[in-house]
């Protein structure tokens, strides 16, 4: 006799109404533990800018700015009151210097243990699988950590949408995108602060990564 599935269990990731799955990536798809620290070193010379920027990316958490553009203005102008630096030259440096930095600093992560093929199972039975990521340069974040890209339908950042976690917008949208509902998606993530919460505000299940792997 088979036991129901509950939410936020690796029992619930399996069930057979399960279609759609949403992962985040940092700290969900690889162990980020130490990155802190590397992101220091990485940018060492900046570090009042690297600073600036995790303060200003928090201060936006939970506003929908309507789409990248809206979102990378009151960016650059967050960081600017942070700084006392012109606006344009603070999103430059996120855009530019930062985003390289954090994709070379990723090199030194691989994917978790046993999530790969646990992937590739999930997408040889059908499942959807995807990925909305807090931070842009998605793609080249999951090739730096040894993920094929191809595993995915959909690889987006919070940050194109407009609205970072706990917003649930994006995903909202990747379920409108795939055409399937609530009751047949399912979230992965590592924090249930930001990514629980926008899982629950979209009526769909949750599970930390440490229960499914």
């Amino acid at each position: 006799m088979s036991i129901p599935a509950q939410p936020g269990t690796d029992a619930s990731l399996l069930r057979p109404e399960t279609e759609l799955v949403i992962l985040d990536l940092d700290g969900t798809l690889y162990d980020m533990r130490g990155l802190g620290i590397r992101l220091v070193f990485k940018f060492f010379f900046r570090l009042r800018w690297l600073k600036a920027s995790r303060k200003a990316r928090h201060s936006l958490e939970d506003h929908d700015f309507g789409d990248r553009q809206g979102y990378e203005r009151a960016l650059g102008l967050a960081m600017s009151e942070i700084l006392g630096k012109d606006p344009d030259r603070c999103l430059d440096w996120y855009r530019g210097d930062f985003l390289l930095g954090f994709v070379q600093v990723l090199g030194h992560y691989k994917a978790r243990k046993g999530l790969v093929p646990l992937l590739e199972r999930l997408r040889d039975e059908g499942k959807t699988l995807t990925v909305v990521s807090a931070y842009s340069a998605v793609r080249e974040r999951l090739d730096a950590i040894g993920i094929d890209t191809s595993l995915f339908s959909i690889i987006e950042s919070c940050e194109d949408r407009g609205a970072l976690k706990p917003s649930p917008k994006s995903f909202l949208a990747v379920m409108e995108q795939t055409g399937i509902g609530p009751g047949k998606t399912m979230a992965i993530g590592d924090l249930d602060a930001k990514d629980g919460e926008a899982a629950r505000r979209a009526g769909i299940f949750y599970a930390d990564i440490l229960e499914v792997v």
